[in-house]
């Protein structure tokens, strides 16, 4: 199984996940590149994880994808496609350690970013920009593990999550071949042995 573990990047108030295959832009994001901590163990999953079934249509909006096979979930898509969550998740932040997606992409998709967006319970009222995080695909097309630290987004002890937006190709202008997979999506268990959040 193949892993990428992204570090991170902020740069106008936003946060920006490298994969470490990547090129990135910015000084930072070189020198966290560089960094002999940049590259960890992926994530151990469990039944203690929140498991988004992507493979059950009726839990997700969809626009911009079409199901084309359930096993694994496969799509074409079109441009800016999206998959939000329509259930009611009620998440601690500090119970969870990681955003996980395990994905494949067309390698004629350009450009090669993945965004999830996360909805907090303090009276958030739209998907923000400034709430969400990018990663970037591997070239090659194939399937990948992609994970991000919950920690390094230094949320408020308690906060919850309360929804969640996968944009599997952020922006996608390329007129390819535009196949995706989803294999998985989920929030990693910290597998603490009570709430953070009481």
């Amino acid at each position: 199984m193949r892993h990428i573990l992204t570090s991170l990047s902020i740069t106008a108030g936003m946060l920006a996940g490298a994969a470490t295959i990547s090129a990135p832009n910015t000084t930072a994001a070189r020198a966290q590149h560089a960094s002999p901590n940049f590259v960890q163990a992926a994530p151990r999953l469990t039944s203690a994880d929140f498991i988004f079934n992507v493979g059950k249509p009726d839990l997700w909006l969809s626009p911009h994808m079409r199901r084309v096979a359930a096993n694994p979930p496969t799509f074409v898509v079109g441009r800016n496609p999206q998959l939000q969550y329509k259930g009611w998740i009620y998440a601690c932040q500090g119970d969870f350690s990681y955003f996980f997606v395990r994905m494949s992409a067309s390698p004629a998709m350009h450009p090669r970013i993945m965004r999830i967006y996360y909805w907090l319970n303090d009276g958030q009222r739209a998907m923000l920009p400034r709430r969400s995080v990018e990663m970037s695909l591997h070239p090659d097309g194939g399937m990948y593990s992609y994970a991000f630290p919950i920690a390094r987004l230094h949320l408020r002890r308690g906060a919850r999550i309360l929804g969640m937006r996968l944009d599997p190709v952020s922006g996608l202008t390329s007129t390819g071949a535009r196949r995706l997979v989803i294999a998985q999506f989920r929030l990693v268990s910290a597998m603490n042995r009570r709430s953070t959040c009481g």
